[in-house]
C-alpha cells in the first residue's frame, strides 16, 4: 500500500514537472512568434490591405510556395534580381510584373512540365519589396531614392529631402517605364485629399518636379553638381557649414545658421569668394564654396557684449573719476 502511494506521488510530481516544462517551451515559442511579428511589421507600414490584382511581383519580393502533390512541399523563396522565382530541384520561372494570381498559374504550369503532373499550388506574398526610383528637378536631394512598392508620391519626395523652396508643386510629372505620363499637384492633394494627386509609385517610374517659371533662368545659372559647402561666420547664432542649394540666397543660409545675433550688422554683409572680398546684400545668390561673414554692429565695437546698464555704469565711473581728478 505504501509502495503504491509513493509511486503515485512520484508519478504526479513527474507529470507536473513535464507540464511546467511544456508551458515554458510554449511561452518561449509564443514570445518568439510575437517578436517575429513585431520585427516584420517594423519593415513597412501599409495604409490598407494589398490588392492582389494590382500588386505586381518583382525582384526582392519574398514568396511562400506550397506544392500539394504526392509529396507536400513548402518553400520560402525570394524573387531573384533577374526577376525569376527559383524553385529547388526544379529550376527557375519568370514571374516579374505578374500579379499573385497570374504568378500561381505560371508556376503551376512550370512545375507540371518539370516534375508533377497532378498538383495544386499556393503562392503567398510575405514582404513588400523595395527598389530605387529617380527623382529629378526641384527637390533638395535629387537622384535615385530607395522606396517600398506601396509608397506614394509625397513620401518619395520627403525621402528626396523635400521640395526646393522654388519648386512648382502643382506640376509634378511621373513617367512610367512604358512611357505614360501623369501630372500631379501636391497642393491639390493637401487641399482636398485627392489620392489621384498622390499616387502610388511603381518600379521604373521617373519623378520630375518643375521649378516655378519666373525662377527657371535663375536656377539654370546657379545649377551645379559642385558640392562645396557654404560657410557662415561672424555674428550669427550658429556659425558653420551648409550644403549648397541652387538659387538659395544669403538670407537662406543666415536662417540655417539660426539668424543674426544681437550684435550683428546685417547691412554690411561680406562674401568671400576665391579669397576675394565681395560686398553684397541679403538677397545675393551664392555659389559653391562662398563664405558669408556677418560683421559686428557699431554698438558692439564701442561697448562689446556689455549690457546697457553696464555701459552706463562704466561711463559714469569714468566721468566721476575724471571729476575727482580735476578737483
Amino acid at each position: 500500500m505504501i509502495y503504491k502511494k509513493i509511486r503515485y506521488i512520484l508519478y504526479v510530481t513527474l507529470l507536473c514537472f513535464v507540464s511546467s516544462q511544456s508551458l515554458n517551451d510554449l511561452g518561449k515559442i509564443t514570445q518568439y512568434s510575437h517578436n517575429k511579428i513585431i520585427h516584420l511589421s517594423e519593415k513597412f507600414r501599409l495604409e490598407s490591405q494589398i490588392d492582389t490584382d494590382n500588386y505586381l511581383i518583382g525582384p526582392g519580393d519574398k514568396i511562400g510556395l506550397t506544392i500539394l502533390a504526392s509529396e507536400n512541399l513548402s518553400y520560402i523563396l525570394t524573387i531573384t534580381p533577374t526577376g525569376h522565382l527559383w524553385i529547388p530541384d526544379l529550376g527557375k520561372v519568370y514571374i516579374t510584373d505578374l500579379n499573385i494570381k497570374q504568378s500561381e498559374v505560371e508556376v503551376q504550369k512550370y512545375i507540371k512540365e518539370k516534375k508533377f503532373k497532378d498538383i495544386d499550388i499556393t503562392l503567398a506574398l510575405l514582404n513588400i519589396k523595395s527598389f530605387n526610383v529617380q527623382v529629378t528637378g526641384a527637390v533638395l536631394n535629387p537622384g535615385f531614392i530607395s522606396i517600398y512598392s506601396m509608397d506614394r508620391l509625397a513620401s518619395v519626395i520627403d525621402r528626396a529631402g523635400g521640395l526646393h523652396k522654388l519648386a512648382d508643386e502643382s506640376k509634378i510629372s511621373i513617367v512610367s517605364k512604358d512611357g505614360r505620363e501623369v501630372v500631379c499637384s501636391l497642393k491639390d492633394y493637401l487641399l482636398n485629399g485627392d489620392l489621384d494627386n498622390n499616387p502610388l509609385i511603381n518600379n521604373g517610374d521617373i519623378i520630375s518636379i518643375s521649378y516655378q517659371d519666373e525662377y527657371k533662368d535663375l536656377i539654370n545659372k546657379s545649377m551645379t553638381y559642385n558640392k562645396n559647402s557654404i560657410f557662415t561666420s561672424g555674428f550669427v547664432v550658429r556659425p558653420g557649414a551648409h550644403r549648397y542649394y541652387p538659387g538659395y540666397t544669403i538670407n537662406d543660409y543666415i536662417a540655417m545658421s539660426g539668424g543674426y545675433n544681437e550684435y550683428a550688422n546685417s547691412e554690411k554683409l561680406i562674401i568671400y569668394r576665391n579669397s576675394e572680398k565681395i560686398k553684397s546684400h541679403s538677397y545675393f545668390i551664392l555659389e559653391p564654396g562662398d563664405r558669408i561673414y556677418v560683421p559686428s554692429s557699431l554698438k558692439y565695437k564701442i561697448v562689446g557684449n556689455m549690457s546697457i546698464l553696464q555701459s552706463i555704469t562704466a561711463m559714469l565711473t569714468l566721468y566721476l573719476t575724471f571729476i575727482a581728478a580735476m578737483n
